[in-house]
């Protein structure tokens, strides 16, 4: 049965639904779910292991009062959801530890069958239970901490996904190019 999880008074000013990782959700979204997107959608695209992917700034995201944002990666043409990413940015290195600190201790407590590792810099911990990863994340620059949930690598979830963002990569890199070819056509370049 999945567990709702809720983010109590003690660990933020009000009772916030965070989502169930169990499930692969998380801010308000499900993985391999499709992003919807508005016209006031904010997206740019980023490079994926050699193929065209989107990040979108969530417009519905449902997350505790510390964060600024979630962005979702997902495929070029159908939107389709492969990370999920909650991001605070803290006001001093100081901050930025301690927010990690109690998201690493909660998310500990509400998985604890999830098997978690630490990166070698101590910058990364990541909590796995294959179809999914956690992870919590701190950087310097910029000042931020992550909140990620995205497929294990090593998931058919996750080889599903990269299937869907190889197809609607190669899709969109030919319309590009064809697009280009017809504008300078249209300017008499060959």
């Amino acid at each position: 049965m999945a567990l709702l999880v809720t983010l109590t008074v003690a660990v933020l000013n009000g009772p916030v639904a965070l989502a169930d990782a169990n499930d692969g959700e998380l801010f308000g979204y499900r993985l391999g779910d499709r992003y919807i997107v508005g016209p006031d959608t904010s997206a740019f695209m980023i490079g994926l292991a050699g193929h065209d992917a989107m990040r979108v700034v969530a417009d519905q995201a449902v997350m505790p009062d510390d964060f600024s944002e979630v962005q979702i990666l997902c495929t070029v043409g159908t939107c389709q959801i492969g990370a999920i990413s909650g991001i605070i940015k803290p006001a001093s290195q100081q901050e930025a530890i301690e927010t990690a600190d109690r998201y690493l201790r909660l998310l500990r407590k509400l998985y604890s069958d999830w098997p978690a590792s630490n990166d070698p810099n101590g910058q990364i911990v990541t909590l796995r239970k294959s179809p999914y990863v956690i992870q919590i994340m701190r950087f310097q620059m910029p000042l931020e901490v992550r909140v990620n949930l995205k497929f294990d690598r090593d998931a058919a979830e996750n080889a599903a996904w990269t299937t869907v963002l190889e197809r609607e990569s190669e899709r969109y890199q030919v319309e590009a190019r064809r697009r280009l070819v017809e504008d300078a056509a249209s300017k008499g370049l060959k």
